[in-house]
């Protein structure tokens, strides 16, 4: 087996699944940052930043970032200690959900297309402010990314669900 080529890399995102909820993990491999991404107000959100020297005890995005330090060390790459010292934070921007608990997975696919390790001020997700506005990004943003899914050469149904669509 062997190791990708890590210097190909920008950023690197993890998308993770916790208590029903999508989030982000970014590693900005040339500013060394790590940056959790997360749709919902830190007030409602399950996401929380706690280390610990227990593997056991750190929540999520300290253990990416352990377990992905690991393995920047095992690729030898130049900047594993930089990322063992860094700590996550949470990036906070105008379009955060409050009440929205089903749309987070949305809101992961569009922020990994949008979001290149820039400043809030200068990340265009193209998420209105509006809430209705928001609603219906939202819904055509849903559908766009269901035909990608649906139309992409490696989902194996591909063909039968585009025939089935036809009839």
């Amino acid at each position: 087996m062997s190791l990708m080529s890590l210097p190909d890399y920008y950023v690197i995102c993890f998308p993770i699944l916790e208590y029903d909820h999508f989030y982000l993990v970014c590693f900005d491999m040339e500013n060394v940052a790590i940056t959790v991404i997360d749709n919902m107000d830190v007030t409602e959100s399950p996401v929380m930043l706690i280390n610990d020297e227990d593997f056991f005890k750190k929540t999520t995005p300290y253990k990416v970032k352990y377990i992905f330090t690991k393995y920047l060390k095992l690729a030898g790459h130049p900047k594993y200690l930089q990322f063992e010292n860094a700590i996550p934070h949470r990036l906070e921007f105008d379009w955060e959900t409050v009440g929205n608990k089903v749309d987070c997975g949305v809101f992961v696919m569009r922020h990994k297309e949008t979001w290149f390790s820039v400043t809030v001020e200068k990340w265009d997700s193209g998420f209105p402010l509006s809430h209705t506005k928001k609603k219906a990004c939202l819904t055509r943003l849903r559908k766009k990314y269901a035909v990608k899914m649906v139309c992409s050469n490696v989902n194996n149904h591909r063909d039968r669900i585009i025939a089935e669509a036809v009839e």
